[in-house]
């Protein structure tokens, strides 16, 4: 059982906590409809505590109980003062059937995943221009598209998840793993969705700013190649349809060392449709580095570069890019493998099956 402090929760704490709660949502919600607006988050530290009665030592209590210590370094994102005080309220006000709260704290949740993803992608500068036009050029299928715009994705994604999950927040019994699982979910969701519309963005960026070797790399051409149709395809082969190839298994295995049963345990969940855009990425950027024709001769080389991380795209790193997909897989052990090791597998494992589909 995970426990958590007791709150605040007279009829008048509640009512001040959903008043702040409704106003704060609203106005970051409201403020995201401008473009390149990016959400600060730290200000509502001090109001949260104050309205729920949360102490530091709670805060820290609270981290201590759902990671163990040889996974502190790993669960960084947990290892935050405002993540913390939401979660330990939304447990304390789930348990006590006050879910309008709850799910209000998942909505702010949410808006703080989009503020990281924000610094992440547009770090430097954003341009409303290009944001607008990134926005009304996005696939139909994309969820701003479908949910019309930013701020109804966020209070999509979080109002589903949480009532996907209030069930549990509100047993006495939920795991650690569950809830570090809840999270991450949420947290992928919404950085999944903005990765795409920043790719998008990029690409009118770079090709309004003329950069050749960038646009047509944006563009999707690499000496005639179709790179977004070679990463579609490749993508949609390994999640969307789940098609394992065994010999390039086995070649990543033995090239990385990681422990078989493991191993295989990594590829049949990154054989889901939910890594479906982050191997996308990844192939796109692959064909940055390399030309995808070479990758029939030059594929260890390919995996030896991308370890070593000597060649970066902008912000972006393939390694990076890798690890992070694995910071949202759930297999059992993946966590105590080393970094090297699981960049390893998947490094060999994504460019040996695109070797086996494409020479």
């Amino acid at each position: 059982m995970i426990r958590v402090p007791k709150l605040k929760d007279s009829p008048q704490e509640l009512k001040m906590l959903n008043t702040y709660l409704v106003r704060t949502n609203g106005y970051e919600l409201s403020k995201l409809h401008a473009p390149c607006y990016q959400p600060t988050m730290i200000k509502y530290v001090a109001d949260i505590k104050n309205l729920t009665g949360i102490e530091k030592q709670d805060i820290d209590e609270f981290f201590n109980v759902i990671i163990a210590p040889e996974y502190r370094n790993v669960f960084k994102i947990l290892k935050n003062d405002i993540t913390s005080i939401i979660m330990i309220s939304i447990i304390y006000y789930s348990r006590h059937q006050h879910h309008h709260i709850a799910e209000s704290l998942y909505i702010l949740l949410a808006i703080r995943f989009f503020t990281n993803s924000y610094s992440k992608h547009w770090s430097k500068y954003c341009k409303e221009e290009t944001w607008n036009l990134a926005l009304n050029n996005l696939s139909q299928k994309h969820l701003f598209k479908i949910k019309n715009g930013l701020s109804k994705t966020l209070f999509y994604l979080a109002s589903v998840e949480y009532n996907n999950t209030k069930h549990r927040f509100s047993s006495n019994n939920i795991t650690e793993k569950e809830l570090r699982d809840f999270i991450y979910m949420l947290r992928h969701r919404v950085s999944q969705s903005v990765r795409s519309f920043a790719n998008r963005y990029y690409d009118i960026e770079n090709n309004q700013t003329g950069d050749s070797s960038k646009q047509k790399e944006l563009e999707s051409t690499n000496d005639n190649i179709n790179v977004g149709l070679i990463a579609n395809s490749i993508s949609e082969r390994i999640c969307t349809y789940a098609q394992v190839d065994q010999k390039c298994l086995l070649e990543s295995i033995n090239n990385s060392r990681v422990r078989k049963d493991l191993a295989v345990n990594i590829i049949n969940e990154l054989s889901t449709v939910r890594f479906k855009e982050s191997v996308r990425f990844i192939i796109i950027l692959i064909s940055k580095i390399i030309n995808l024709k070479e990758i029939c001769t030059k594929q260890p080389y390919l995996v030896r570069q991308i370890i070593l991380d000597k060649k970066r795209i902008g912000n972006y790193s393939i390694k990076d890019e890798i690890y992070k997909l694995t910071d949202t897989m759930s297999t059992s052990g993946i966590k105590s493998i080393n970094k090297d090791q699981i960049i390893s597998l998947l490094a060999n494992y994504i460019t040996l099956y695109m070797k086996s589909k494409m020479c």
